[in-house]
């Protein structure tokens, strides 16, 4: 698939910068570190009298802009973090003033900066210590599309070699995976990109790889600060490059999770906000239509698959009929292994769901199988909040076809 190039805005026009309050911005901190230390910024802010659906504010650490803290009003979020160093020694000012580049608003009030500082020789400064600055896109800044709302890091290392992988959710992407085919097959319309991991040996940091244009994993050999590699969002489905600048740059505090049994979509479920945003974003584009409804029409299944020459989709049950996730499209059906997400939609009258094991046979001698580890199924309340599961966890085989009905909790 061809994907156009978003190159950063490197000669954006100069813009006043917007002037500062107490109310609006936060009074300045002051922390005290070692050479070396990192610190873990919160900012609480009340916004739930804003009309937006993004705003942004520029983290000053000793008079000099660091990076962006972009807010996304209105979805029940009640702080945000922003991750600073490594520091040199002695006492530093920290303190938050409004972005030039996205607009306004005098709804969003900061309540409170903390600060917590995290020492070099503490075991969380590794993950901490690399975690990247995300450069971003130059056609969102000062939007609030495909906004950059999580990050996340897998410390999948052993006795201390490994790998250890950061990964970004973003509000939705432009380009890539049509809107229809992302519920159908990854049980999201978030963007949720892998972007930079490094693999450690002996103690030290052997390789280093991004995700970059086309989906390739390339050794990153760009600019960083300290330890942070630097990466640009470059493409419309949110891939990044090691070159270029961008006038907005973020760098949260990375959830440390656990995926090796469970999805990459169970993130959001600790941050449900990112729910609001991802359904505000599909209204703000239009993107509820025929093919794509409210999600809180779907049923949203999780499960482990173990495929051979197969694919598989679920379909919802209802005394009115049936919906399928693939909605008769094969190439929605998912045929990846692993943990997986699905959405189908279903009416509040479901009672069950069935799992359909489609053959992708490559000649007549090729047989298909689907071992199915059902663990979870839920809905988004009227919040957008994941409520309760479904389904008593169970494992399903099926050679062909469709498996027995599987009953949800509550149904009649």
């Amino acid at each position: 698939m061809r994907f156009v190039f978003v190159i950063a805005l490197l000669l954006l026009p100069a813009m006043a910068p917007m002037a500062s309050d107490a109310q609006s911005a936060g009074k300045p901190v002051s922390v005290a570190t070692a050479i070396g230390d990192h610190v873990l910024l919160t900012v609480a802010v009340d916004d739930g009298q804003s009309r937006n659906s993004a705003a942004a504010m520029i983290v000053r650490l000793d008079g000099r802009d660091t990076q962006h803290i972009i807010l996304t009003p209105g979805v029940g979020r009640t702080s945000y973090t922003a991750l600073l160093g490594p520091m040199e020694a002695g006492s530093h000012a920290v303190e938050l003033v409004p972005s030039p580049y996205w607009p306004a608003d005098p709804a969003v009030r900061v309540r409170e900066l903390t600060t917590r500082v995290v020492r070099q020789n503490d075991p969380a400064s590794v993950v901490l210590g690399h975690a990247p600055t995300i450069g971003v896109r130059a056609d969102t800044i000062g939007t609030a599309s495909d906004l950059p709302l999580v990050m996340y890091v897998e410390d999948l290392r052993q006795a201390g070699e490994g790998l250890i992988r950061y990964s970004v959710i973003f509000s939705n992407e432009d380009g890539g995976t049509s809107t229809p085919a992302l519920l159908a097959r990854w049980g999201r319309t978030t963007d949720i990109e892998f972007v930079y991991e490094i693999e450690w040996r002996g103690a030290r940091v052997t390789q280093e790889r991004i995700q970059a244009p086309d989906h390739k994993v390339l050794s990153f050999n760009g600019a960083r600060e300290g330890a942070h590699p630097y990466l640009l969002v470059s493409t419309l489905n949110n891939m990044v490059m090691d070159r270029g600048l961008s006038v907005a740059a973020v760098r949260p505090v990375p959830l440390v999770v656990d995926l090796s049994s469970a999805t990459r979509e169970s993130v959001m479920d600790k941050e449900p906000w990112s729910y609001r945003v991802m359904a505000r974003e599909l209204q703000a584009e239009g993107r509820i239509n025929a093919e794509v409804r409210d999600p809180r029409e779907y049923l949203y299944v999780e499960a482990k698959l173990d495929l051979q020459n197969a694919a598989v989709h679920v379909l919802a049950l209802s005394p009115d009929g049936q919906s399928d996730s693939a909605a008769g499209n094969p190439s929605w059906a998912v045929d990846r292994n692993g943990w997986v997400r699905i959405a189908v939609r279903a009416p509040a009258s479901a009672t069950a769901i069935q799992w359909r094991c489609a053959p992708v046979k490559k000649n007549l001698t090729d047989t298909s199988r689907c071992s199915v580890d059902l663990s979870r199924v839920f809905r988004l309340d009227s919040t957008y909040t994941p409520g309760a599961n479904l389904v008593t966890a169970r494992a399903i085989s099926i050679s062909e076809g469709l498996s027995d009905s599987i009953p949800l909790a509550g149904s009649k």
